[in-house]
């Protein structure tokens, strides 16, 4: 139990890693303010919430498998539907919250869910049939990355130069 917890507590940091990578992004912005103090916050919060919420992923996934005996064939499957789907969830309805509604009413604007939702369904899907087992959990980064990536550039998608030219 407590190797999965701390397991779960290591893919939270790398999580936590991850987002603040694609966080910091916005001090790019040549017309954005961004205080100074913003990487080192933005590294705290996200190292720490992510970390509980590995934590207590690891915990659902001790609970949930200790009784099968296929856990090490199927742990990377285990990971992605106990870690990456709430991760999925909890980062695109949080990242939402500084907006004026968090789940804007057009479907345009959470479209993003949708395409989040195909490649979680098909990473577990796919995770689930493989025959080969897999070591540990490889610490899902190119799952993180891409689940980042998608809720921080399909969301903005509009605010591009090119792309709003087009629609204009």
């Amino acid at each position: 139990m407590k190797n999965i917890i701390i397991k779960g507590g290591l893919l939270g940091l790398t999580a936590g890693l991850a987002a603040t990578i694609f966080d910091s992004l916005y001090m790019l912005v040549p017309e954005a303010y961004v205080p100074y103090e913003y990487p080192l916050l933005t590294i705290i919060i996200n190292c720490f919430f992510w970390a509980i919420t590995g934590c207590v992923s690891g915990l659902f996934v001790y609970r949930f498998v200790r009784r099968g005996n296929t856990f090490r064939e199927q742990e990377y499957y285990y990971w992605g539907f106990f870690f990456l789907l709430p991760f999925a969830l909890l980062y695109g309805v949080l990242g939402r919250i500084n907006d004026k509604h968090i789940l804007h009413p057009g479907f345009d604007d959470n479209l993003v869910f949708l395409w989040v939702a195909v490649f979680i369904v098909s990473v577990i899907v796919i995770k689930k049939k493989t025959l080969r087992p897999e070591p540990g959990t490889g610490l899902l980064i190119p799952e993180l990355f891409t689940i980042l990536a998608l809720f921080n550039f399909c969301s903005n998608v509009s605010m591009f130069p090119a792309v709003s030219e087009i629609f204009n």
